[in-house]
């Protein structure tokens, strides 16, 4: 037993040291304010957070998106309101709140990497390599050459995503999937309920920064499952697989039940149609518009055709589609998603469904 807390204390010492060393190697980012990059998208979630400052607790609307739509819509929780929380906490600037916010997060990520590698491996030395590896190098940068010449100041993707493109949340969120994967092995493999707490409460902080990091989740949880499964051949490893994600989702339910536009009262009808809509008129016409694009990307002298080509597909789905809609909505919709189809834009913008890319 106290060889177990020794250990554990040794692995808590060890990644509040490689936190502070990250911290350090990114301290400018803790300090900004206002970047230089006109290109990144930091603004969306920073004026987001002001906004929910303005509306504490919930704004309930956010009349700014999409000419009006429910403010759980926009995005997942919980970027703003840390932003939101560290503003209203500290007295600072929304915007120094989200550097900071991100900021820690970023470091903490790499604290992350060498919990993940120390009980995966039970090595120490593997764990500290791996982590300040992380926190120095892109390995990317050796094999995709337009990777390597984008990085800012050949700092690592992860880092250059953050501040160069403000990229906040799908960094916060891969900064937090190593501990999931971490705390998941081990209630997998030694059937701890502190550890499988730990892992779903890491996994519905993950769900609720960002759903590319769920994605991932959905993508690594799987192989870790699999891995553990066909090396212990434990029937009791199932049991525990399950209950992550239940556990997960009982943590976010509350978000992501306001936050299915889909379904969110729809009439059995009115939900059939919108799949019909999707599947045979927004799919074949996205398809048809990135055809388009890829045309033009590729024969750079055939530009005004390949426009043409844009159109007519456009205007094909919206003819299309006037099959599928009752005379009503038709009226509604026609004329924004006219434009849309002018200016190439997805028909998904303006629809009566508000989608977030």
């Amino acid at each position: 037993m106290q060889k177990r807390f020794a250990r554990q204390a040794e692995i808590l010492f060890d990644s509040f040291v490689l936190l502070v060393f990250t911290a350090v190697l990114i301290r400018p980012l803790f300090k900004a304010k206002y970047l230089a990059f006109w290109f990144s998208i930091e603004s969306t979630f920073i004026a987001d957070a002001r906004f929910l400052m303005a509306h504490w607790p919930h704004p309930q609307w956010q009349p700014l998106w999409y000419t009006g739509t429910r403010f759980d819509y926009i995005y997942p929780p919980a970027l703003r309101y840390g932003t939101a929380i560290f503003a209203m906490a500290t007295g600072w600037l929304p915007v120094k709140a989200y550097h900071v916010y991100t900021a820690f997060l970023y470091s903490l990520g790499i604290a992350g990497v060498y919990v993940l590698i120390r009980i995966g491996s039970g090595s120490r030395g593997a764990a500290y390599l791996g982590a300040i590896a992380t926190a120095v190098m892109s390995p990317s940068f050796l094999f995709i050459t337009p990777m390597r010449l984008d990085a800012w100041s050949l700092a690592p993707q992860r880092l250059g995503a953050l501040v160069k493109y403000g990229e906040g949340p799908h960094i916060t969120a891969v900064a937090l999937i190593p501990f999931f994967l971490a705390f998941a092995w081990r209630a997998l493999e030694r059937r701890r309920p502190a550890s499988l707490a730990l892992a779903a409460l890491f996994c519905a902080a993950v769900v609720s920064t960002n759903f590319y990091g769920a994605t991932a989740i959905a993508m690594f949880y799987p192989i870790l499952v699999w891995s553990l499964w066909i090396t212990r051949r434990d029937a009791r490893i199932l049991t525990t697989e399950i209950a992550i994600p239940v556990l997960a989702y009982s943590l976010t339910a509350f978000d992501h039940r306001s936050s299915r536009p889909w379904t969110a009262g729809a009439s059995l009808a009115d939900l059939r149609r919108r799949i019909l809509d999707l599947f045979l008129i927004e799919c074949p016409r996205s398809l048809l518009f990135r055809f388009s694009n890829f045309r033009r990307a590729i024969t750079a002298g055939a530009r005004a055709r390949s426009r043409d080509h844009s159109w007519r597909a456009g205007s094909a789905g919206l003819a299309l589609e006037s099959r599928w809609e009752d005379p009503a909505s038709r009226r509604r919709r026609i004329d924004a998603r006219g434009i849309c189809s002018q200016f190439q834009l997805p028909s998904s913008c303006v629809g009566d469904v508000p989608f977030v890319d």
